[in-house]
């Protein structure tokens, strides 16, 4: 079901232009969507954010016939043929975690052989991990994941780190300190904004985007973003 959101960044007076935003529901409550609405605010639009399933996000803002932005996306050669992208707006990383008392080390994925890795179903970490044929036991949410891992139910978890740590430290503060990402990272994913090509006068539309989105950085607040929403 397409969740619609309508976030309105304007005075009573002024009814500042639309610009659309697709982007998949993972999103909501991460901080790429107030980043990008902040920029849009700051360049003079309201942003209309609609969160779909992201199969259909990518497909929406390759077909549309009206300028919008697709956000969270990696760069691929498919959508750059039709989408003109933004500098990296976020990243997140891919980690194992262990149970700090393990000590568990690894310099390949055929070093994990021997262990129980638990996986939220769903996630496809990269074409390696899954050509590896790890133990991997499948769960429903990452809070199971974590709940298996500390109940030497599993001896590995795998999954984003930051939405890793931020379940920890909010769900199960008592035994956050226990748990631990094991390096080195199985992926580091980079994400940006990409524009549809049907917006007029795209290229200055990208580079004042990206003059805010630096502007922001340096400024910190695109650090204040990330530490308010945390689980990415």
């Amino acid at each position: 079901m397409v969740a619609l959101f309508w976030l309105f960044v304007c005075t009573p007076s002024i009814a500042l232009p639309t610009f659309r935003v697709v982007t998949d529901e993972e999103r909501i409550g991460g901080y790429e969507v107030p980043i990008a609405v902040e920029i849009l605010r700051r360049l003079g639009y309201r942003a209309e954010i609609d969160y779909m399933p992201w199969a259909r996000a990518v497909s929406d803002a390759k077909l549309t016939s009206r300028c919008e932005m697709l956000l969270g996306g990696e760069k691929s050669p498919d959508r750059a043929a039709m989408l003109v992208y933004s500098d990296q707006i976020a990243q997140d990383e891919i980690d194992f975690f262990a149970l700090r008392s393990r000590s568990i080390h690894y310099k390949n994925l055929a070093d994990l052989a021997p262990y129980r890795i638990g996986m939220t179903r769903g996630g496809v970490f990269s074409d390696a991990f899954l050509r590896a044929h790890l133990n991997l036991q499948t769960v429903v949410n990452i809070d199971e994941n974590i709940r298996m891992l500390l109940a030497g139910r599993t001896d590995l978890l795998i999954d984003k780190k930051e939405l890793t740590l931020y379940h920890l430290h909010t769900n199960f503060p008592d035994f956050a300190d226990l748990v631990v990402p094991i390096q080195p990272a199985l992926k580091i994913n980079h994400f940006y904004a990409a524009f549809s090509k049907r917006c007029p006068d795209l290229s200055r539309l990208v580079d004042a985007f990206n003059r805010t989105l630096l502007n922001m950085r340096q400024e910190g607040a695109v650090a204040d973003f990330i530490k308010q929403y945390p689980h990415q």
